[in-house]
């Protein structure tokens, strides 16, 4: 089918579109082959700390603009000239077999060079680099003779199109199982899947499926989204009670305790009355901050509540994920089951679980997809088109107080679905038109930002001080903290994700530009196609940035909602592919499903029985006990509940509590207690990594203390304090040698040291005591 209808004389001159697709996509990868080999060859490595590995992040940045702003647009440029060009001359019948041929050697090279470990010049980036050389320099000669005289074995080739590409679409399969670790499949699971898969590869167009009555079909609907709604939120979070026997639960609670803290620290200090960019800041924006405090208002202040609160906003991100294809023209069954693929293969198979690591989650990745949603219910009911307009640019007001990350997500996103839009106006009106749009956005971005400088002036007395977080941007993006990244493993299967988006983006394009009539036909599913293609990119940027591998499922979700949509407009009735092609499509597409289930399969199993469905089917584990531990969790951190005794009994009454303890568990006793750090610490570590934001108003805090009054320290700050007191502590870059104090808390405890002693009131065998300051005698 990539030759479409045989051309006439009226249609020769333009190519196939499918011929022009694959030239596009082969031309792409081909390029990136030569690009990223010498881009990484030619970067000198990084070094943080010795137990890191080194890594190479500026080359990775590097490489991410050159693969979407540079090879993307050149070869969807110049790629359809190309093809046009050979299609108008003496070999244009040999042009699908041509870009047959190429998609083919440039398949069996990526192959080859990741079967090639165990050969002489193994399969590493200069065997990529060699592979792509060659594959380029081949098809520059290939492509450059077909433009000119008459090439008989071209031509000669013509009539076996249909067979060259069979056997390079076999080819590009094979390639693109190049990022699979078949040790992490399942056997048994991906066995059962396959005989799915061709089971309905072949039930497809010979079984009819059931109508299903019209008063049925919203029900069903909504019943799909409330399933999505409870199979991703975690009811366990912090697996503390299997940490004592399993090494990885313990390290599993050790990660996500302290990367929540990030959160509740500042969270915290606003529900003690501080303003974000007035007293308090954090890196990861303004409006995640306030929801959490707004949460935890009603709920309790713990690492529980937090991680179910995230897990339940991602469900909801995988709600509006559904109600996007079934307004995009998805048909139910199809939608319900990649949503089903994404609960078990996205969701349950997390290193780390939904919630756990909120920096993962709806908080920072979720903004654009409620854009998108907006977007599509606009193009799919016109007669609501201004309303969604209005709540789509109030979406990209939002996101200019959000976070940095949000606001370049959901702009990536909105220049996406410009670009199609752009597309469908009238050549004299365009740039009118353009003009029109981007004074909305400056709008909206304007009237946020004034309404959020009126509620904290109003709030605090103070108008927002946004260098406090650009402080915190600077030293994240340009500073020491900043190289603090990981290097792609090899052979990632990040790859495959960037692939799909590249080829979503691609496809669309040609389709705009040369298909105009098919695109206005189906506004609301291209609409859903180019926001979940600028979502996908945008989010692609912090994998690229953050390369671990359990970091890939949270940014492919807008990946599985475009395979779904393409697959769906294959298989439409009204597309013009044949039976055989469309059951080869489907049960490709039904092939890979099986694998990444068979990859999840191990970890599904213990992930699904957290979840909340687990809880509310009859049968397992008691939903209140679930909801009781979630409300009233363990405790985490050892000698927490000590130290939320002591402070239930010292400073009864009390909103703010003077705390000095180890990092962890100085976070952890204030939320079990409910209250805030009178000092103005939040996360100890955080501040230390930006200390500049934060010294000033802990310095004030340190010197508002007085004679009498009573901290929470530990064995930790006691050591410290009495090594600054005897003049023998030795810090590098603010940390004491032999303490497990940071370096702000390192600050603060040496300005106390000038002008107090401390005198023990009640200590806990844990280490954690309340002292009482006393004036140091001159």
């Amino acid at each position: 089918m990539l030759a479409g209808r045989a051309p006439t004389r009226q249609t020769r001159a333009q190519a196939p579109l499918g011929a022009v697709f694959a030239l596009v996509m082969a031309l792409i990868t081909g390029s990136f082959m030569v690009v990223m080999p010498l881009v990484i060859l030619s970067a000198d490595p990084v070094f943080i700390l010795p137990e890191l590995p080194s890594n190479k992040q500026d080359a990775e940045t590097l490489l991410y603009l050159l693969t979407f702003a540079v090879l993307l647009p050149l070869w969807l440029w110049r790629g359809p000239k190309i093809a046009d060009r050979i299609r108008r001359g003496p070999n244009g019948e040999g042009l699908v077999a041509l870009t047959g041929i190429l998609t083919a050697l440039l398949a069996a090279s990526i192959a080859l060079v990741r079967i090639s470990s165990d050969l002489p010049w193994g399969n590493g980036v200069k065997a990529v680099l060699a592979a792509g050389i060659v594959w380029s320099a081949l098809a520059a000669l290939s492509l450059f003779r077909a433009t000119r005289s008459e090439w008989r074995p071209l031509n000669a080739l013509a009539t076996s199109g249909g067979r060259i590409w069979a056997g390079a679409l076999l080819l590009v399969l094979l390639a693109a199982l190049a990022p699979v670790k078949f040790g992490h499949v399942d056997p048994p699971a991906l066995i059962v899947g396959l005989i799915v898969a061709i089971s309905i590869a072949f039930a497809y167009g010979r079984v009819g499926l059931p109508v299903i009555p019209r008063g049925w079909k919203l029900p069903l609907d909504a019943l799909v989204v409330v399933v999505v709604l409870l199979a991703i939120p975690d009811m366990v979070i912090l697996p503390i009670e299997r940490a004592a026997s399993d090494a990885d639960a313990s390290f599993t609670v050790y990660v996500i305790q302290f990367h929540q803290n990030l959160w509740l620290g500042a969270a915290s200090q606003v529900l003690g009355g501080s303003a974000l960019l007035v007293d308090t800041v954090s890196q990861y924006g303004i409006v995640p901050i306030y929801l959490i405090a707004a949460f935890l208002n009603l709920a309790p202040i713990n690492y529980t509540a937090l991680g179910f609160f995230d897990g339940a906003l991602s469900a909801g991100v995988f709600a509006v994920g559904y109600l996007i294809l079934r307004a995009a023209g998805v048909r139910r069954g199809l939608a319900a089951m990649a949503l089903a693929v994404g609960v078990v293969a996205l969701v349950w198979d997390l290193t780390f679980p939904m919630g756990g690591l909120l920096q993962h989650g709806a908080l920072r990745f979720g903004l654009p997809i409620l854009l998108v949603a907006f977007q599509v219910a606009g193009a799919r009911w016109p007669r609501f088109g201004r309303t969604a307009n209005i709540a789509s640019l109030a979406v990209v007001g939002l996101s200019s107080v959000w976070a940095l990350e949000a606001f370049l997500y959901v702009s990536v996103t909105w220049l996406a679905l410009l670009l199609l839009r752009f597309t469908w106006q009238p050549a004299p009106l365009r740039w009118r038109w353009v003009a029109v749009r981007a004074a909305e956005v400056v709008v909206a971005w304007a009237i946020t930002q004034m309404i959020f400088l009126l509620i904290t002036l109003l709030a605090s007395g103070s108008l927002p001080d946004w260098g406090l977080y650009l402080d915190y941007l600077r030293d994240f993006l340009t500073g020491e903290i900043g190289e603090l990244t990981y290097d792609f493993t090899t052979w990632s299967r990040g790859f495959a994700v960037g692939a799909v988006y590249v080829a979503s983006a691609a496809g669309l394009a040609l389709l705009a530009i040369r298909a105009p009539e098919y695109v206005r036909s189906r506004q609301a599913a291209m609409v859903a196609l180019a926001g979940l293609t600028g979502y996908g990119i945008g989010l692609f940027s912090y994998y690229d940035n953050r390369s671990l591998d359990h970091v890939l499922p949270n940014i492919s979700l807008p990946a599985l909602l475009l395979v779904t949509i393409w697959l769906a407009l294959c298989l439409e009735s009204g597309a013009r592919f044949s039976l055989l092609y469309r059951r080869c499509v489907l049960g490709t597409a039904c092939g890979f499903v099986a694998l990444m289930v068979a990859v999840a399969w191990p970890a599904a199993g213990t992930r699904s029985e957290d979840s909340l469905l687990a809880y509310v089917i009859p049968g397992g584990p008691s939903l209140s006990s679930g909801f009781e531990r979630i409300w009233d969790p363990p405790e985490f951190t050892p000698g927490s509940g000590d130290g939320e005794r002591l402070i239930e009994r010292y400073f009864a009454g009390e909103d703010q509590v003077p705390v000095l303890t180890r990092s962890e568990l100085d976070v952890e006793m204030l939320v079990r207690s409910d209250k805030v750090n009178a000092l103005g610490i939040t996360d100890a570590k955080e501040m230390s990594w930006v200390s500049g934001p934060h010294e000033g108003t802990i310095d004030d805090a340190v010197d508002d203390l007085q004679a009498g009054d009573l901290m929470v320290v530990d064995n930790e700050a006691l050591i410290a304090f009495n090594a600054l007191v005897a003049g023998l502590a030795t810090t590098t870059d603010g940390y004491m040698t032999g303490s497990k104090m940071e370096p702000i808390q390192v600050r603060a405890l040496g300005r106390i040291a000038e002008r107090f002693r401390l005198k023990v009131v009640a200590s806990r065998p844990s280490g954690v005591t309340v002292v009482r300051l006393e004036p140091r005698q001159p």
